[in-house]
């Protein structure tokens, strides 16, 4: 499911490459490749480019109207903080935490944070609706 050819989500090791160039051009020929359409900015304190796959938005940001298969929503911060990924399905959130696992990543007891020698940390969060579930990448 989360394999290179047809992918149905952008994978850890993507996601933190993107974090890691931190460009919006780079953001968008990665991210265009797999599919995710681009939102623009959003956000009123914390500024982000953002892409959805499978889901649309309403007017103030928020998902509405999804799509057959994995839908989800990638922001990366205007400033190059933070990037994140929300995830509506259960199943693949716990396959993103595994996936960080097998690149090396080692969890806290919770199970929520990630964290490797001279990588970004990885934040993996249950929040409730509208985002059920939440990847976050940051220094």
């Amino acid at each position: 499911m989360l394999s290179a050819h047809g992918q149905e989500l952008v994978t850890v090791k993507d996601a933190i490459a993107i974090f890691s160039n931190g460009t919006l051009s780079n953001a968008k020929s990665l991210l265009s490749k797999q599919e995710y359409t681009y939102k623009g900015i959003t956000g009123y304190d914390n500024k982000s480019y953002t892409w959805c796959k499978r889901v649309n938005l309403s007017s103030d940001y928020l998902p509405k109207d999804f799509q057959q298969g994995i839908s989800s929503i990638f922001e990366l911060s205007v400033k190059g903080d933070m990037a994140c990924l929300y995830i509506f399905n259960r199943a693949t959130y716990e396959q993103l935490k595994n996936e960080a696992k097998k690149l090396g990543y080692e969890a806290d007891k919770k199970k929520e944070f990630f964290f490797k020698e001279d990588a970004p940390y990885i934040l993996f969060l249950e929040l409730g609706k509208p985002f059920p579930y939440l990847m976050q990448i940051s220094k």
